[in-house]
């Protein structure tokens, strides 16, 4: 039994964020545009920091249903995309 306790804990830290990673969440309109993303620098719309997300993060975003999603980055690198204008 003490293996598959081990096993299911492993799993469980895999699919977990490290503490040095930032979940941001992001909601859109019927026809794609974003109305409301977490984390936005007062310089950039919600649609403006999605594109800049997209653009220089890779295969950090994940798509949910219902109109959400979610990039999971470093807090490193949020901070330096934060500083872009």
């Amino acid at each position: 039994m003490e293996n598959t306790e081990t096993t299911v804990e492993a799993a469980t830290e895999a699919a977990a964020p490290a503490s040095s990673d930032v979940i941001i969440h992001a909601s859109f309109a019927p026809d794609g545009t974003c109305l409301a993303i977490g984390e936005s620098p007062a310089w950039a719309s919600p649609q403006q920091w999605f594109a800049l997300l997209s653009k220089y993060t890779v295969n950090s975003y994940r798509a949910l249903s219902g109109g959400r999603g979610v990039f999971l980055i470093k807090r490193q690198r949020l901070e330096e995309l934060k500083s872009m204008q």
